[in-house]
């Protein structure tokens, strides 16, 4: 494509001039059954739900009177992020170099979310990876043939990325703080703990390495490498997806709350002494250079199941033994630990079960629990349904993706689509085209709706995502070059969502516009030619 090859010659930082003009998206790679859905009318829609929730009035006053204003957006006030679990990890200076080029008011992503997955960060207790130790830096990723076998891949130390987002003037979010995923979460120490009293907890024992998982290149992307399977819970209908094997959970399930309280006083008092410290230690380290935080994460399973009450010690959660209560309780412990300049959130991926997510934050709220903004996963993983959306199925429509909003927005919180891919159905040109269109209409519609402030691509990068997720769900290739996914995003970020604008101020020097939400600069001359400044802020 011409954009492409204008992109080689000049370099990413040539992009945003140029190659943006050049893209244009083909729509003939989508079916008809697609634009019936994606039609005219719901494009007038979507861009008038834009105008109205995306955009403000402005007036300036105390501007010389009749000259021409040159105003010109800086920043946007909506978050447009990324993950940036692949910090020095690509295997190249050049490669890192143009990943990193992607963060930036001036760039693509203004937010980049961080990891602070429990198991790699802190795989011995006591010694969290804040700092970055030679393993975290890019020589020693640019030496690895297979970065997939090292624990530390899609995990950096936490201290560079913070200090990387405030190098770049932008938001920096962590995720995440309290989750009860074995398998990516919780540290095998945690357990340990609870061996002596509860000996089945020797079956949650887990190294810290992720290579067993994934050794090689061939068997990424493959489904079931997270160990995932699907059972009942104690002989209900309800199916719950769990991410260890269920033998190991089977005997933790046949005790009540009142059995492994009384069984394991220590062990239970331990593990609730431990998420607190791990809250708590993450509040004092970064305070409020972290501006907001995934407090919880993915606990809507368990507020369905009804095993998250109130008084409780312990939760006899489908993950395994967490703290009682533990979504309420660490809420309210970030919220005494943090700033309150720190947006809190909570976040889950699950939509559906009699809207269990919505009910569990309506009560958290009712609770006095502080909820910020409530995070939403809405991932495309699977390449077929990428290919079902092309072929006009009803899968992430306009319509389906408002009434999941319009419960998620009941409790009277901003959405963060925290977690989002769409993943090209081939690495061919029609694939990745594919890929683009699809995406560059789902950004639109959900820019357009009323409660989103943000929106966070996950992976990035082709071949980078953890074990299980898709080869090419990335923006940029493995070699960190763009795809038309990522022309797309430039062109409704920098182009068609930012106002550049050359306006009059009136007879008593009052300048007015409407444009996106976010910082300007406001540029005129003077009667003797002096160029004049001001920056102004359109809420």
């Amino acid at each position: 494509m011409r954009g492409t090859k204008i992109l080689r010659v000049l370099g990413l930082a040539a992009f945003a001039a140029s190659s943006v003009e050049a893209f244009e998206l083909d729509k003939s790679v989508m079916s008809d059954k697609y634009w019936q859905i994606w039609n005219p009318a719901e494009q007038a829609r979507i861009d008038a739900d834009i105008e109205r929730f995306r955009k403000a009035d402005m007036e300036v006053e105390g501007l010389p009177a009749g000259v021409e204003v040159k105003v010109d957006q800086l920043t946007h006030a909506f978050v447009f992020g990324a993950h940036l679990f692949n910090f020095n990890q690509l295997g190249s200076d050049e490669r890192n170099a143009r990943h990193q080029a992607m963060f930036g008011h001036d760039s693509l992503f203004n937010s980049a979310t961080i990891s602070f997955y429990w198991r790699p960060f802190e795989p011995e207790e006591g010694k969290p990876r804040f700092a970055a130790a030679y393993e975290d830096t890019a020589e020693y990723w640019n030496k690895l043939e297979n970065p997939w076998a090292d624990w530390r891949w899609r995990r950096p130390a936490s201290d560079p990325c913070v200090e990387f987002c405030e190098k770049k003037g932008i938001r920096s979010h962590g995720h995440t703080i309290a989750w009860g995923s074995d398998f990516w979460q919780t540290p095998s120490w945690y357990y340990d703990k609870g061996v002596a009293e509860l000996p089945f907890m020797k079956n949650f024992l887990r190294t810290v390495s992720l290579s067993a998982v994934d050794k090689s290149q061939e068997s990424r992307g493959k489904k079931g490498t997270t160990g995932d399977v699907f059972m009942p819970y104690k002989g209900s209908t309800y199916g719950v997806r769990y991410q260890s094997d269920p033998a190991k959970l089977k005997e933790f399930l046949s005790m009540s709350v009142e059995e492994l309280e009384a069984k394991a006083p220590k062990f239970v008092k331990a593990l609730n002494d431990i998420w607190e410290r791990r809250t708590v230690e993450l509040a004092r380290h970064y305070g409020k250079r972290v501006q907001s935080w995934d407090v919880v994460n993915e606990s809507s399973v368990d507020y369905g199941l009804g095993v998250i009450l109130p008084g409780d010690k312990i939760c006899r959660s489908h993950y395994g033994p967490l703290p009682g209560d533990y979504p309420y309780v660490t809420l309210k412990c970030a919220e005494k630990a943090f700033p309150p300049e720190v947006k809190l959130n909570i976040n889950d991926y699950q939509f559906g079960y009699n809207n269990a997510y919505g009910r569990q934050v309506t009560e958290l709220l009712r609770r006095g629990a502080k909820v910020d903004i409530v995070g939403a996963q809405m991932h495309l993983f699977d390449y077929k349904k990428t290919l079902g959306i092309a072929a006009g199925e009803e899968i992430q429509t306009p319509k389906q993706v408002r009434a999941i909003m319009d419960r998620l927005a009941a409790p009277g919180r901003p959405i963060h689509l925290s977690e989002i891919t769409v993943t090209s159905p081939g690495d061919d040109e029609k694939g990745r085209m594919i890929q683009a269109v699809a995406l560059y209409n789902l950004y639109r519609l959900w820019f357009s709706i009323q409660p989103m402030m943000g929106i966070t691509y996950w992976n990035t990068v082709d071949d980078c995502g953890a074990p299980g997720e898709p080869k090419w769900s990335g923006i940029m290739t493995r070699d960190v070059q763009p795809k038309p996914a990522y022309y797309a995003l430039d062109r409704l970020v920098n182009k068609e969502w930012k106002t550049h604008l050359s306006v009059k101020t009136d007879a008593d020097g009052k300048l007015a516009f409407r444009g996106f939400r976010g910082l300007y600069r406001l540029t005129w001359k003077d009667a003797d030619g002096t160029t004049r400044t001001r920056e102004v802020r359109v809420d």
